[in-house]
């Protein structure tokens, strides 16, 4: 039995995502499939979860075989202070797309709330973004048409998010509300010419549920929903298991119609190295090539085993 602040801290998380609709407008947040089973990008609330300093890089390569598609790396180090009652993170992004470069360091800072039967995490973050178009990378077929800038252009951007999470045993929920207070930007390609930048908001809602069949194999089923102005209410559908702390299976299905399988190696106690492959089940998508993600993670967890010297 839940205990009665348990309760009232449930209400107010199903509160909020009943406003999720009403709340502003959202835009689709950069995200490499890994980080919908992560979740620290997308809510700040999370950060620390590991419970220990954790390092992450990954590399993702999408539509392999496509010109200019796009691609990313992600360095993430979170970590918890403070008896655990803060979570720290840093989070170094880099999305390239066609001539498009985007650049992104995030902040992150959670405020734990223990409870007898569940931790209330509050967290908020910066994100200060740099995004760079390389005009003079495109090969025009009239160079001389002056309606085609061919200067390089930088974007700055800075931006923040709240977010709120909930853990209770195996149960872990989060909600975010991120790119708040984004500022608008109008850049002056030339003389005559100009472009807007309007950066919208985004919201996140996540829920997992830790089974264990016995107690060397866990199974994770988790719903990750997601808002933006642009593509309306989308959600992803995960599962991982994970078998004896040595190989995990999963398999995440969104509402877009992208398929993605994990493969996990537990190397040791500390370090994990994923495979993640997606494919798209449309067909004009699908001849685009599938999408290839490296992740590897080092949680310094170590446990000092003390012998007896007698």
């Amino acid at each position: 039995m839940y205990l009665l602040k348990d309760k009232v801290i449930m209400i107010l998380v199903g509160m909020l995502l009943i406003h999720l609709k009403v709340f502003g407008q959202f835009d689709q947040f950069q995200l490499t499939d890994y980080d919908i089973a992560s979740n620290a990008v997308i809510n700040p609330a999370f950060s620390g979860n590991d419970e220990a300093l954790s390092i992450t890089l990954s590399g993702k390569k999408k539509w392999i075989g496509f010109d200019g598609a796009p691609e990313s790396q992600v360095l993430a180090i979170h970590t918890p202070l403070n008896s655990e009652r803060i979570g720290l993170g840093l989070q170094l992004h880099r999305v390239g797309y066609g001539i498009q470069q985007d650049l992104s360091f995030i902040g992150s800072y959670a405020y734990r709330i223990k409870f007898k039967r569940g931790t209330l995490s509050l967290g908020i973050s910066f994100n200060l973004s740099q995004s760079e178009h390389g005009w003079q990378d495109v090969v025009a077929s009239d160079p001389d048409d002056e309606s085609i800038s061919f200067n390089s252009e930088s974007i700055f951007s800075i931006r923040f998010g709240i977010g709120i999470s909930y853990r209770s045993g195996n149960f872990l929920t989060g909600l975010s509300f991120m790119n708040l207070f984004s500022n608008n930007m109008n850049i002056n390609l030339d003389s005559d010419n100009s472009s807007n930048y309007t950066i919208p908001n985004q919201v996140f809602y996540s829920l997992v549920y830790d089974i264990r069949k016995i107690d060397n194999i866990k199974i994770s089923p988790s719903i990750l929903l997601r808002y933006n102005s642009a593509t309306g209410l989308g959600a992803n559908f995960n599962t991982l298991a994970d078998f004896y702390k040595t190989l995990g299976v999963g398999v995440s299905v969104n509402t877009e119609g992208t398929v993605t399988s994990m493969l996990r190696y537990w190397i040791n106690n500390q370090a994990t190295v994923a495979w993640l492959y997606s494919f798209e089940t449309n067909p004009a998508l699908n001849q685009l090539g599938g999408s290839h993600e490296i992740v590897l993670k080092y949680v310094f967890n170590y446990e000092l085993i003390a012998k007896n010297p007698r």
